[in-house]
């Protein structure tokens, strides 16, 4: 929460990982404008588990690049 009270400017948070994905309702809490998207960890050992993995971080990032680029 302290950090999310410096970062007026905040658009997307990008939790990357299980235990990352947790803090969606803290960001939720204290940045509602913000958006908050959910993806794998890009951990080798994880990715290499599927392909699917490595095109789901791919899609996320590109949703906030697209975000971003507006």
């Amino acid at each position: 929460p302290s950090l999310l009270a410096l970062l007026q400017n905040l658009e997307i948070v990008v939790g990357a990982g299980r235990f990352a994905a947790q803090a969606g309702p803290v960001v939720a809490g204290y940045r509602p404008g913000a958006a908050f998207l959910e993806m794998p960890h890009p951990s080798p050992v994880y990715v290499n588990t599927s392909p699917q993995i490595a095109a789901w971080i791919q899609t996320v990032l590109n949703e906030v690049s697209m975000s971003l680029a507006r």
